[in-house]
């Protein structure tokens, strides 16, 4: 029997984000509502990607992964229980708020590789203006703890907001180089 061999999977093992930034199309799908997957089911869905597909690079295609800072420690260590981080690496999307050096030291732990933070501006007028409910400084503060726990850093910005200025812009620019992103 052929089995087609992939090099990249995609799990989704939560939806949705309880937060109510102006930019997101997920709130017209969950509302601000979250649905989590068990993590066995998450663990299945991996091990079946990693031993029939033969895939080395999954990405976890969740909303923002670590909204719940216990689910996250769990899940990541499930992943190193059932010996998943000796064969497969991670990459998440996550919120710079929903991270601490704890998290961060058991996602490094459980091979995840990259984490990207959506940071969107690098105004703090911008940033009230979309309703982000957190700082630049809490997202310059996650991808330095980040990059401290060995993780890849990538990030994402949104521009040409109602009254953004060339400064705004700039600024995005000088914020993203000075973190040193990847």
């Amino acid at each position: 029997e052929y089995i087609q061999r992939y090099d990249l999977g995609w799990v989704g093992s939560s939806y949705g984000c309880p937060f109510d930034c102006v930019f997101c199309s997920q709130r017209a799908i969950t509302g601000v509502r979250v649905s989590y997957s068990k993590n066995a089911k998450v663990i299945n869905q991996i091990r079946t990607l990693v031993e029939r597909y033969n895939v080395k690079h999954i990405w976890f295609a969740d909303d923002n992964l670590s909204i719940k800072k216990k689910r996250i420690l769990s899940l990541c260590d499930d992943i190193v229980a059932a010996g998943l981080h000796e064969n497969v690496s991670f990459d998440a999307q996550t919120r710079a708020d929903g991270v601490n050096e704890e998290i961060l030291t058991a996602m490094k732990r459980a091979n995840f590789r990259t984490i990207s933070f959506g940071i969107e501006v690098a105004s703090e007028r911008l940033m009230t203006m979309i309703n982000k409910s957190e700082t630049v400084e809490e997202c310059a503060e996650a991808v330095r703890m980040a990059k401290a726990a060995g993780l890849q850093v990538a990030g994402t910005f949104i521009f040409g907001w109602p009254t953004e200025t060339d400064e705004d812009r700039r600024a995005c620019f000088d914020l993203a180089l000075e973190l040193d992103m990847d």
